[in-house]
This record gives C-alpha cells, sequence and structure tokens, in this order.
C-alpha cells in the first residue's frame, strides 16, 4: 500500500484504551520509530526529496504555511510553521541515532526559545527504554515513561514514573506464543488492577471481576476469492456494549472503505477511498447517518508526489486547498 500526506485519527474508544494502545503499536516492533516523523512514500525516496513546503490558499492566494526538511532516511529534522504574515510560529527539531531512532523532539516558539523537548533513550538492540517529556513552564510537571521487553522483543510493559521512581500508572501486555496479543492489563499508582482487555475472538467465559474493569478485543479477516479482503476489529467494554470498525481492502492492499459502528451496530461514521492506477489515494469521501460530509481530493505530478489537496463540505463548497512543493 502507497504511504500519503493522509493522517485520519479516529477518537472513538475511551480514555484507557487509547493511552494503551497508542503505545503499544507504536513500540510493537521493538524498534522505535516515532511516525508522525516519517512522511515517507515511494515517490519521495525516488525523488531524493529533501524538503517540502505546504502552501494554504488564502484570500491573497497561496500562502506558506509549513515547511519540511528531511534527512538521507525521509525522517523529519525540521517542521517550520509560519503566520500569515510569513513570520515563523514555531519550530520542531527532531534529531536521530544512524538516521532512524529518534533520539530528541524540541519545540521552539516564535521567538526561539525552547518550549517543550523530549528525549528518547535506546538499549543495545535499539529497543526504546526512556522517553523524557520536558516542559519550560514551571506549572506543567516533567514526564518520564520506562518500558520493558520480553524475549520476544515485543514491548511487555511501560509504565509512568514520578520523581521518586514509582509507577504513576502502568500497562502491561502478554503474548500467545506465535507473538499476537493476548492481554493487556493496567495498574494505577497504587499498584492495583483496575483494567484488563484481552484479545480473543471465542472467550470461555472467565469470571469477572467487580474490582477490575474488563473489556474484550477480536481481530477478524476474510480473504475473498478475487484477492481482496476485509479486517474486522471487535470491542466489547466493561459494560458489555459492543462496537465494531471494519476495513475494506482491494487485492493489493489499498484501503476502499472502512465503517465504524455503535454498541446498536448501527453505521455511525464511513470513509471510502478511491485510487489511481499506481494505487495512490486520489478522493476520500467521508459519511455520517445523514449521508456526505466531507469530501477531500489529491493530485500529484509526473513524478508521483502529491502537489495538491482540496477539501470540500457536504454542498460542495471548497472548505480549504493546500499545494505541495518539493525540493531535492
Amino acid at each position: 500500500m502507497k504511504n500519503h500526506f493522509l493522517i485520519i485519527i479516529l477518537f472513538i474508544f475511551s480514555t484507557s484504551y487509547v493511552h494503551a494502545q497508542f503505545e503499544f503499536m507504536q513500540f510493537e516492533n521493538a524498534a522505535f520509530n516515532l511516525k508522525r516523523s516519517s512522511f515517507t512514500s515511494d515517490a519521495l525516496k525516488t525523488n531524493h526529496i529533501k524538503s517540502c513546503t505546504l502552501n494554504k490558499l488564502t484570500s491573497k492566494g497561496y500562502v506558506k504555511t509549513d515547511e519540511y526538511l528531511y534527512n538521507a532516511d525521509l525522517r523529519l529534522t525540521k517542521l517550520v510553521n509560519f503566520r500569515k504574515n510569513g513570520k515563523k510560529n514555531y519550530t520542531h527539531n527532531y534529531t536521530y541515532k544512524n538516521d532512524t531512532l529518534i533520539t530528541s523532539f524540541t519545540v521552539l516558539n516564535r521567538h526561539s526559545d525552547s518550549s517543550s523537548w523530549m528525549t528518547y533513550d535506546y538499549d543495545s538492540k535499539n529497543r526504546l527504554i526512556q522517553r523524557e517529556y520536558k516542559f519550560s513552564f514551571f506549572i506543567v510537571p516533567d514526564r518520564k515513561w520506562k518500558y520493558q521487553y520480553n524475549n520476544m522483543n515485543k514491548l511487555s510493559a511501560y509504565s509512568l514514573v514520578d520523581k521518586k521512581g514509582n509507577d504513576s500508572y502502568r500497562y502491561e501486555y502478554d503474548f500467545y506464543d506465535n507473538g499476537s496479543r493476548k492481554e493487556t492489563r493496567y495498574f494505577n499508582k497504587k499498584n492495583i488492577l483496575k483494567y484488563k482487555w484481552t484479545f480473543d475472538c471465542d472467550q470461555k467465559g472467565e469470571i469477572q471481576s467487580n474490582s477490575v474493569k474488563q473489556g474484550n478485543y477480536c481481530t477478524k479477516k476474510e480473504l475473498h476469492n478475487d484477492g481482496s479482503f476485509m479486517e474486522v476489529f471487535e470491542y466489547t467494554n466493561e459494560k458489555g456494549k459492543h462496537t465494531k470498525t471494519v476495513y475494506y481492502y482491494t487485492a493489493d492492499s489499498n484501503l476502499t472503505k472502512n465503517e465504524v459502528y455503535n454498541k446498536k451496530n448501527e453505521l455511525v461514521n464511513k470513509w471510502e477511498y478511491s485510487h489511481d492506477k499506481k494505487g495512490y489515494t486520489t478522493q476520500i469521501l467521508y459519511y455520517n447517518p445523514k449521508g456526505l460530509k466531507k469530501k477531500y481530493i489529491y493530485a500529484y505530478n509526473e513524478k508521483d508526489l502529491c502537489v495538491k489537496m482540496d477539501f470540500y463540505n457536504k454542498k460542495g463548497k471548497l472548505n480549504h486547498s493546500y499545494t505541495y512543493e518539493y525540493s531535492n
């Protein structure tokens, strides 16, 4: 599947779930890679892109809003945001180990003063073992997370630690022998188990605990005769409420549609995707139960680089328009 300048974030689960799943998905592959710092695509690599500029359509025409600089491995090293008058608003700086593993992330305000920064430490296997976040504002406390791994190089636990080195909260992860997820547990600062999530599509009816809120995730994949397939992600929360998200793919693994269903099995959100012959996304349609709400159109140049994005509302009126410029 092609990667694009497309980010769709769905906040459809509880806060605890978001924390657990976000951390897990980032570090499941052992060698940590900050996804937001890597707008990687075949076209960017092929054309040896070193920088990119995002321009937004205003009453004065297209105005530069963001500038991206990349290293040799197409990891983002600097992001500069601009105000309407063309002056710098803020800057994000990234540093890496061997051009791939992020070691620091710094935010500078318009006066080039550091407002916040994150540092990352790794073990001899390039596995993230500590992440620390600091703010320049004295009223905002610093935060530090620590990470542990099992003999399969899977993330087995991570925790937010206080100044004394004690856990403010902790997540633990268990796996089946094939490496798939088995169970996730959340402990509070008193080391009391408060939440538990299982990953089993054929539960055996284990005894429920009144003191531990329990949920279950089930992931299924269905293959079709033409090579296309669908993935179904089902979640049952601690109150027995069931929700579901379904993704549809072509035989080439291009996403064509995804649907979100609520606890009553009613469709609440739907996205439809169109692609060109090379697999690049050219259109996204977003629906809610009342019908089409938004439309996103993407255009590419002869080098397969995304050069324009237009966002329309439900009435077909252009809401926003952006262009990309590249240099190598």
